[in-house]
């Protein structure tokens, strides 16, 4: 869900977002967007098929984040939206204190205090994660083979995004030694 047009049009015209029938873009409000969906879920009892693997949330406009999207109403929406195993991955922006402070007490909230940050290298933006109950634990040395590979093929420092990433996680909810 993006609420302008131009966006999606710059999206496929100059960062290859591709025309796939996988992929459904609408334009709109996001938090409306998924508040309409969480409520349909709910009055349809949707098994765990109906539900989303992952939310992507990056809801910035040029004053800064959209406050529509840093509630812990929607949070809870999205929590309610993932599968038993999902993730929702929101971009921040850390020089905001008093909402960085907001939302990540909402996230906490709404995610039961399974959530981890990473700050983007070089940038202002922090990378928040927040999974659901039964996120699966993943094997570290797998993930650091497919960090590799990921860095050859789109020359992005995957391997440091994953030691940052593993860093955030000290009780390690989210990864195995294997």
């Amino acid at each position: 869900v993006e609420l302008r047009s131009q966006v999606v049009e710059a999206a496929h015209t100059h960062f290859g977002l591709p025309q796939d029938p996988r992929l459904k873009i609408s334009i709109g409000c996001g938090a409306k967007h998924v508040q309409q969906l969480q409520q349909q879920l709910q009055q349809q009892q949707a098994r765990s098929k109906d539900r989303y693997d992952v939310i992507l949330v990056d809801a910035y406009r040029g004053s800064g984040m959209a406050p529509e999207v840093s509630s812990e109403e929607f949070f809870r929406h999205c929590h309610a939206l993932l599968g038993e195993s999902g993730i929702l991955v929101i971009n921040l922006w850390r020089y905001d204190k008093a909402l960085l402070s907001e939302v990540t007490r909402n996230l906490v909230s709404a995610f039961d205090w399974r959530v981890h940050f990473i700050p983007v290298k070089d940038a202002s933006n922090l990378i928040g994660f927040a999974v659901a109950k039964d996120f699966p634990r993943v094997a570290l040395k797998k993930l650091e083979i497919e960090a590799r590979k990921l860095q050859q093929h789109l020359k992005l420092d995957f391997p440091v995004y994953l030691h940052d990433l593993t860093v955030s996680d000290p009780l390690q909810s989210l990864f195995i030694d294997e």
